[in-house]
């Protein structure tokens, strides 16, 4: 995926909040399919979440996220 496409939301637009669901995280930084985003996850190609609180809720941190783009945009590009 081209580093344009892994962008941070713009300034003016409401921003997420400081801990993203996987939803918010695909629909204001990647958006992939739910099964690619958790193939990522799994390959260890995107940061596993920050915070589980039993069954199926999980959190990332915004910062977390942010970091892992900068990186792969400076790398060329998520791999």
């Amino acid at each position: 995926m081209p580093a344009e496409n892994l962008r941070k939301p713009n300034a003016e637009s409401a921003g997420p909040p400081a801990l993203l669901t996987q939803q918010m995280v695909r629909r204001f930084y990647l958006p992939l399919a739910e099964r690619t985003f958790w193939r990522w996850v799994s390959a260890g190609q995107f940061p596993k979440p920050d915070l589980s609180m039993g069954g199926k809720a999980r959190f990332w941190k915004r910062e977390t996220v942010e970091r892992w783009i900068d990186a792969h945009a400076a790398e060329g590009g998520a791999k």
